[in-house]
């Protein structure tokens, strides 16, 4: 395994993180925790490996605290960016960790810049919040694409999202729609029609209750996507 790989392969574990909360701690868990543990400590880093072994212990044994389960985090996420660091650079930046909603809306923000004419936001449960919080991110004359699913999809979100564009027009284009229920499952930001973005959770509860994260799609994956998504677009309505 390369340094990319190893970087990869650190990220997608973090990308599916269970809780780590003493009435939580199941079988899945244990495993996930064992093959944490066994990867940062092939690919050694910077980051206190024993200190990482101690709070992994902690929520093992069922008795952790709030303190001992930030501090695994902490040092989960020193390893992964020290791995970052190690990795090639057309690797890099390809998951981003969350660990609160402020920086739920810092990384949300900084990926929404970088568009130079569209944004396609897809969740299947958007509220109100998708407009107040994060299409507001989008610089100003972008195109931003909302698409959430119908059975899902909060009451707040339709009149949210005219009173958007009746308010900024085409300083900040909006086209919001629609798909047939229960046709959504992703969750993802698609830049400029090319990059694609997973969200471990949706956005209007991102990070709230528990750690997430940002995973750029691998080069391969995001055309499909796009063209997936693209087809949904096209046959959802209006919100």
């Amino acid at each position: 395994m390369n340094e990319s790989e190893a970087y990869e392969y650190l990220g997608r574990l973090v990308e599916t993180m269970p809780a780590l909360t003493p009435k939580e701690i199941t079988p899945q868990t244990l495993h996930w925790l064992a093959r944490v543990q066994s990867h940062v400590k092939k690919f050694k880093t910077d980051m206190d490996l024993r200190r990482f072994e101690v709070m992994a212990n902690y929520i093992v044994q069922g008795n952790s605290s709030e303190a001992n389960r930030n501090e695994f985090l902490f040092l989960l996420y020193t390893a992964l960016a020290q791995y970052e660091v190690n990795a090639p650079v057309a690797s890099r930046g390809a998951f981003i960790a969350v660990g609160n909603s402020f920086d739920a809306h810092v990384a949300v923000g900084n990926l929404l810049k970088t568009a130079t004419h569209s944004v396609r936001i897809i969740d299947p449960y958007m509220d109100e919040t998708m407009l107040t919080d994060f299409a507001v991110l989008a610089p100003e004359k972008i195109t931003v694409e909302l698409l959430t699913d119908k059975a899902y999809v909060r009451p707040g979100f339709s009149p949210a999202a005219k009173a958007f564009s009746l308010q900024f027009g085409s300083q900040r284009p909006l086209e919001a729609r629609l798909t047939s229920p229960k046709a959504l499952h992703d969750r993802l930001i698609i830049v400029d029609q090319s990059a694609v973005w997973t969200l471990t959770q949706s956005l209007k509860d991102f990070a709230r209750r528990s750690p997430a994260s940002i995973i750029k799609a691998d080069a391969d994956i995001a055309p499909l996507k796009v063209h997936a998504y693209e087809t949904y677009w096209k046959a959802a309505t209006l919100a």
